[in-house]
């Protein structure tokens, strides 16, 4: 199928006619002078155009910084010669053998963990062709984001190898061969497409001083971009709700209004960009800088795109209110308060790995870059120097270092009332206490049958933990076991769920839910008291579950737990950190760590049982849970923290 068949099966099925013939662009919509400002065409592109959307140093300033440090140099190096190699960064994961030998091309449209290809069709339509269990439209979403872009472009500013550039430019022509705009997998969800074209941008910024960057790959470029931003524009998700997705196409067309502002409809992406950045900032973000989703980790990608999407139109001339960079600033603290003393965040909600740019391979759990990226888009300053991130080329030259831009003000405990999260740090002690309910904004499909759940950490060991998610819609079994009430550290009433599951295919994002919770705390004299309620949704009733967790100075930890409407059992689960060592001595559960035991007694009738842990997306290990029975309404546990000797 040919490139204009394709588009006009495209818009001819969403009953939108083009005004604009895309094939013209690749003699037509490119300025005559970079200062041509007009949204009319030149005739022929400027020697002198230079993209700028997301850099905020010049070319020669990351080759000076680059080259003054010999272990950032090797590291950029290594990762762009994995990335030239065709090994490819997915869902935070190295995949080896992205190029197809026998194709001839990149693995744009597979599903590289089944095997599944999936076939050209009106880009709607792709989600319904699935059969095969465990096949993850996912997959080739992530392989079409164009991540391990980023790795190429600083291996060629770390070393001026050509290979790089010209690896960059076979990549972005293959897909554009491969992936006509509007046909197939790689255009169902304009939330790829933005962070794609993003990825396309960022490296083409980088390697634009390049002798193989010529007019011809120039002119390719200007349909790319322009195929992407018109896509965008006709395909937008969510706009009434918000969300994720929703911010994600802000910033495609926030990015390719910025790189080509002299294209048809450009101006217009670039006004409704600003006014969504707005908008959307102060409605998705709560008042206390969580994101409404309910995950801590769709919150870094939140931040992430929002922080970018401002970077982009800054250029343009955009700027937040005071009141906009005090809500973006407050994502960072959110974040980092919730930074344990080993530097990670605790999993609250779904984590599948999502980044909008990614250098390497990291934990996913390791929120500092994200926290960096914050303070330089609102504050100028960075809190966490000498990352080996690549976010250095987001970051003025004289960026100053300050590891006080963040601080918590709230000293022991930390209370986020809009997300319902309730954070505590005392002595060695970490603890968070969750309560979040997104469906009260319409928004509750990446949160967890979590309700009055605790993450515990001791030093900076972990122990108790969130259980993660790993999977979506590729293995709804592992989706629903990771999101249920049993795998999180809470109770269950007579086996129920608080949140009915949906076992729909399509409905893996949502929840059949009237639960409410609320949370509370109370800084007594020897020790802090949390307090919470959550009810079960109505079907079943008003169950309600109400639990008191007193930390106490002298490491030991009561937890009080009441239900109501109770016809059978009750049932408690504890998930411990996996490779933690977990014994039962008669009716004491003993789990082991480096510095730090932990000894669990109370009412209810232990046991240990095998569990499930997600890592990231795609990686998911064994892990045991401390699981407890009772037939009374009323129980309680005691945690005592013993240091070893």
């Amino acid at each position: 199928m040919t490139l204009k068949k394709t588009i006009d099966k495209v818009y001819t099925h969403a009953s939108i006619k083009m005004k604009y013939v895309i094939g013209k662009l690749q003699y037509k919509y490119i300025p005559k002078h970079a200062e041509n400002k007009s949204n009319r065409v030149g005739k022929s592109i400027s020697p002198n155009y230079k993209l700028n959307v997301y850099l905020q140093r010049s070319l020669e300033e990351i080759d000076d910084l680059i080259k003054s440090n010999k272990e950032l140099k090797t590291f950029i190096l290594e990762e762009g010669e994995r990335s030239f190699s065709n090994e490819w960064i997915i869902l935070n994961s190295r995949q080896k053998g992205m190029y197809d030998l026998n194709s001839g091309h990149y693995r744009w449209t597979e599903d590289i963990f089944t095997n599944y290809v999936y076939q050209s069709c009106f880009y709607m339509d792709a989600r319904h062709q699935v059969t095969d269990k465990g096949t993850d439209i996912k997959i080739p979403w992530e392989i079409s984001r164009m991540q391990s872009l980023f790795s190429l472009a600083l291996g060629y500013r770390a070393s001026k190898d050509e290979k790089y550039v010209r690896k960059i430019i076979d990549i972005v022509r293959d897909f554009h061969e491969c992936c006509p705009v509007g046909d197939g997998v790689n255009w169902n969800v304009s939330m790829e497409v933005g962070i794609r074209i993003s990825n396309i941008i960022l490296a083409c910024e980088l390697i634009q001083d390049s002798a193989l960057f010529d007019e011809n790959f120039k002119r390719l470029l200007v349909i790319i971009i322009y195929e992407h931003m018109n896509h965008i524009r006709r395909n937008l998700e969510n706009e009434k709700d918000g969300g994720n997705h929703l911010l994600a196409d802000i910033l495609g067309l926030a990015g390719t209004s910025a790189a080509m502002p002299f294209l048809p409809g450009a101006i217009e992406c670039s006004a409704y960009a600003q006014k969504m950045i707005s908008q959307e900032l102060m409605r998705q973000v709560l008042p206390d800088g969580a994101h409404f989703e309910g995950s801590v980790s769709y919150h870094r990608l939140v931040g992430e795109i929002l922080s970018f999407s401002v970077i982009a139109q800054s250029k343009l001339g955009y700027s937040l209110t005071n009141n906009e960079k005090n809500r973006l600033h407050k994502m960072g603290q959110f974040s980092f308060d919730l930074r344990m003393p080993n530097g990670l965040v605790p999993q609250l909600g779904d984590n599948d790995s999502g980044r909008v740019f990614q250098l390497s391979t990291e934990n996913t759990r390791d929120h500092d870059s994200f926290i960096n990226l914050v303070s330089i888009v609102t504050d100028e300053k960075i809190v966490y120097p000498n990352r080996q991130d690549g976010y250095y080329v987001f970051a003025p030259v004289n960026t100053k270092v300050d590891n006080t831009v963040f601080s918590r003000p709230g000293g022991d405990i930390c209370e986020y009332p809009y997300f319902k999260c309730i954070r505590v740090q005392n002595d060695n002690v970490f603890l968070t206490f969750s309560g979040m309910t997104p469906e009260s904004f319409n928004k509750a499909g990446h949160a967890h049958n979590d309700l009055l759940s605790f993450c515990f950490a001791v030093g900076g060991e972990e122990f108790i933990v969130d259980p993660g998610s790993g999977e979506y819609t590729g293995n709804l079994d592992i989706r629903h076991a990771l999101r249920s009430v049993n795998n999180h550290s809470t109770v269950s009433i007579d086996n129920l769920e608080q949140r009915r599951v949906p076992t729909d295919l399509a409905q893996a994002f949502q929840w059949n839910s009237t639960a409410r919770c609320s949370i509370a705390s109370i800084k007594e004299q020897n020790a802090i008291k949390l307090n919470g309620k959550c009810s079960y949704f109505l079907t079943f009733g008003n169950a309600t579950h109400e639990r008191t967790i007193d930390i106490y100075q002298n490491n030991k930890i009561c937890i009080y737990d009441l239900v109501s409407d109770m016809s059978a059992v009750c049932s408690l689960s504890l998930p411990i950190f996996p490779g933690r060592i977990i014994e039962k001595v008669q009716d004491t559960v003993i789990i082991y760590g480096q510095e730090y035991t932990l000894q669990i007694r109370g009412s209810w009738q232990f046991s240990i049982m095998e569990s499930l842990y997600a890592v990231q997306y795609k990686k998911i290990v064994p892990n045991r849970i401390v699981h407890g029975i009772s037939n009374t309404k009323d129980n309680w546990i005691q945690i005592d923290i013993v240091t070893q000797k």
